[in-house]
């Protein structure tokens, strides 16, 4: 089975100086939100932070696989998934 990998790029608001910015390559079927929380809690967040994806201009809050899915579907001619970590409320 061919492997369809995307790229996620999270600004981290509150990380340590260098980790303001990350990015991850992903095979798509790995992408749930609970990959997710375990990929913040690398960079020193954990789930009671805030995640969200960026939609055009606003920010939605990603609080379950299902809002994970949203994320996928919205992206799914780039394979890119852009997201912000924040230890406070958007």
């Amino acid at each position: 089975m061919a492997s369809d990998i995307w790229t996620l790029d999270l600004e981290c608001h509150g990380a340590a100086a260098g980790q303001e910015y990350v990015q991850r390559e992903m095979d798509r079927d790995e992408i749930c939100y609970f990959n997710l929380i375990e990929f913040i809690e690398e960079y020193g967040f954990n789930a009671i932070d805030y995640l969200y994806h960026k939609k055009r201009d606003s920010l939605v809050a990603i609080q379950s696989d299902a809002d994970v899915m949203e994320m996928l579907k919205e992206n799914e001619r780039t394979k890119k998934g852009k997201g912000v970590q924040s230890k406070s409320r958007a």
